[in-house]
């Protein structure tokens, strides 16, 4: 993965994170990794446990961010949220 990338990628969790907090979200935990996977931001509201998984895009030339969102990473998401909450 190139700097550019990383950089892009970093920055888009910052955001994600800034606009977590804004809405009064404790943030637990960025980038936890476990056997099954990462979750970008792991964070709780007064409703519970909030999994993040940041998409950041320099535009919408490959489509919107949740279009890249597919089928496997959300079942590898929902796997590493159950391994997180199990520990």
């Amino acid at each position: 993965m190139t700097q550019a990338r990383l950089g892009l990628g970093r920055r888009g969790e910052t955001l994600a994170v800034e606009r977590l907090e804004a809405r009064d979200c404790e943030i637990v935990a960025r980038n936890w990794r476990c056997p099954l996977g990462e979750l970008d931001v792991v964070a709780r509201d007064a409703q519970g446990w909030l999994f993040v998984e940041v998409r950041t895009r320099r535009g919408r030339g490959f489509g919107t961010p949740e279009e890249s969102l597919t089928a496997a990473k959300r079942r590898h998401v929902a796997a590493a949220a159950l391994s997180f909450l199990a520990e």
